[in-house]
């Protein structure tokens, strides 16, 4: 009874997060989490936002593979949120 109760308020909590527009979760590459009267909201994060740019130039210009767009961003060192660029 008292897991029901737990998850009955854990659910209740989440959806009026998402009813006063809030955000669950880890935020998408090119966002940030910021809070608005203590509800997160994504927020743009112009620095990922230029890396998402460049991203899409050697894909659509260049015609660069994954493999290689990865190689290259993890040379510049401009990681995935700390983290290194995978092909997926």
């Amino acid at each position: 009874m008292k897991s029901w109760k737990i998850c009955t308020n854990s659910k209740n909590k989440i959806n009026g997060i998402r009813k006063k527009g809030g955000y669950i979760g880890r935020p998408p590459f090119g966002f940030l989490l910021s809070r608005n009267n203590c509800i997160p909201i994504l927020v743009e994060n112009m620095h990922e936002k230029k890396i998402i740019k460049l991203m899409n130039n050697f894909k659509n210009e260049r015609q660069y593979s994954s493999n290689k767009i990865a190689t290259i961003l993890n040379q510049r060192r401009l990681y995935n949120k700390g983290k290194l660029w995978t092909e997926n």
